[in-house]
């Protein structure tokens, strides 16, 4: 990084030198009446600056020695630094059109949530369901206990079958499963450990197959790694709260995180640090495949094409993997998608925060179509 930064300095010094040799100041008198006044006038000097012609071969070197800076500071090329400011202006003219098209049509989740908020919104209260531990499940035997609670959700069908859905088909029989208490501190010892603890508890996936009305979890994404042990605070993302809203077709999902901030090891490290990550398995698992979320506060995404500003389809499935690194491998979640990445700015219970998230089964022509479901969360 020293050798890019003295490169850069050079170049820039250099750029600054040529500019100054481009345009050349001179203080001469300009008889400025001779061109302007009539020929009886009496005419007046001036004292002007002027400047020479830009030299074309100096402003050339100028832009390419910027070029050169760019590339050595930040191990791009010329081209790939032009197709960067090209993504960026179209997505900040994806941005902008989105807001123009909110601002014109309105937008009914936040009115929801404000609504919700003074306790003016029809809505019923539904069951959270805790998670349980699988490990070493029968296929039959998990998707009998997601029969069951498909069956007590609003989704409840008599022909409901999760083994015939791409969200849990490659669910394999008799492995074991990542348990929830390994969020939040999955350091190399850990993970290492010949006493595979990533299994131990409850199995982090039931917090979704025992919830099938929460359409759009979150789970904690990594991020951090300073916990020296295991025996820490996990970010346990199980919702407090979860309501129903027959008339706005709206979940709204009530979470308290700002207690696991509170307790965590590395409560000193900035909230940006603590990634999180929606998980839509549910949402694809009752055919809402495609989302937006189309308003947050305290929130921001870590990808510039995020889930805010782009149509996203979900693709959460439950597979065998070897990220638990035990022999054989885990039932666990996949695959990974980095625009669904996110940070709190601040802590939640300081501060309101919230994400509110527009649900379609097809992709919609743009973000104004209305919604088939709508999902408000609240985090405290």
């Amino acid at each position: 990084m020293t050798t890019k930064l003295i490169v850069t300095i050079l170049s820039l010094i250099f750029s600054v030198y040529l500019l100054i040799k481009s345009f050349t100041p001179s203080n001469r008198p300009r008889d400025h009446a001779r061109e302007y006044a009539p020929p009886n006038k009496k005419r007046e000097k001036h004292c002007w600056i002027t400047f020479k012609k830009p030299n074309a071969v100096g402003i050339t070197i100028i832009i390419l020695l910027i070029f050169i800076a760019f590339y050595k500071l930040h191990d791009f090329t010329p081209i790939e630094a032009l197709q960067k400011i090209q993504e960026k202006a179209q997505q900040t003219q994806k941005q902008l059109k989105q807001q123009v098209l909110f601002l014109v049509f309105g937008n009914n989740n936040r009115i929801t949530l404000e609504k919700f908020h003074k306790g003016e919104l029809k809505a019923v209260r539904l069951p959270v369901n805790q998670p349980n531990e699988i490990n070493y499940f029968t296929r039959k035997q998990v998707f009998d206990q997601r029969k069951f609670y498909v069956s007590q959700s609003r989704f409840a069908t008599p022909d409901y079958d999760p083994s015939k859905n791409p969200a849990f088909m490659q669910i394999v029989d008799g492995k074991p499963w990542i348990g929830l208490d390994s969020e939040g501190y999955a350091t190399e010892e850990f993970l290492t450990s010949t006493d595979f603890p990533i299994i131990n508890g409850v199995s982090e996936e039931t917090r979704f197959i025992n919830n099938p009305d929460i359409l759009v979890g979150i789970a904690f994404g990594g991020g951090i790694n300073c916990a020296s042990e295991y025996d820490k605070v996990a970010f346990h993302t199980i919702p407090k709260a979860l309501y129903y809203s027959p008339e706005e077709k709206t979940f709204i999902v009530e979470y308290n995180l700002s207690e696991y901030f509170q307790k965590a090891y590395c409560r000193d490290t900035a909230y940006s640090k603590y990634r999180f990550i929606l998980s839509g398995i549910n949402a694809r698992d009752f055919g809402y495949n495609n989302a937006l979320v189309d308003n947050i506060f305290n929130i921001t995404f870590l990808e510039a094409e995020n889930i805010t500003n782009t149509i996203t389809q979900f693709k959460d499935l439950i597979h065998l993997g070897q990220n638990c690194r035990v022999p054989g491998g885990c039932n666990n979640h996949s695959p990974f998608q980095g625009n669904l990445v996110f940070h709190f700015d601040t802590d939640p219970g300081d501060k309101q925060t919230f994400m509110t998230m527009k649900l379609w089964e097809n992709p919609p022509k743009n973000a104004m179509r209305k919604a088939d479901s709508n999902l408000i969360m609240i985090f405290k």
